[in-house]
């Protein structure tokens, strides 16, 4: 594990040392954090715990895929609060959550 939001190890280990391809794969994957924390705050606002947890559930293995450990750790604390219905658990961690996909947003932004 690293330090850094993204592990590129990983990345390699799935897609090659092409880094032309984990480029492009890297800004989708940027591009689609966007749009689930669009989603993710809709569901914030109307406290959907059941729209939390279908929001990180899709975040998860599309974290894992590109090595955002952290991030995808997150996205199962906060998947399981919400199919549980646990809506202070889903406050608490929403701030850093939030953190966690701007860190890994502005990591992807520095490497491309």
């Amino acid at each position: 594990m690293t330090d850094r939001p993204i592990d590129k190890q990983i990345l390699a280990r799935l897609f090659g040392d092409d880094d032309e391809t984990q480029s492009a794969i890297l800004l989708e994957y940027s591009l689609s954090l966007s749009a689930y924390l669009l989603e993710f705050e809709q569901a914030l606002a109307i406290k959907s715990a059941a729209g939390v947890q279908a929001v990180t559930h899709k975040m998860k293995s599309s974290s894992r895929t590109v090595g955002a450990a952290l991030l995808a750790c997150e996205c199962e604390a906060l998947e399981l609060a919400g199919k549980c219905g646990d809506w202070a658990e889903i406050e608490v961690r929403a701030k850093g959550f939030v953190a966690a996909i701007k860190s890994v947003q502005a990591c992807i932004a520095d490497d491309l």
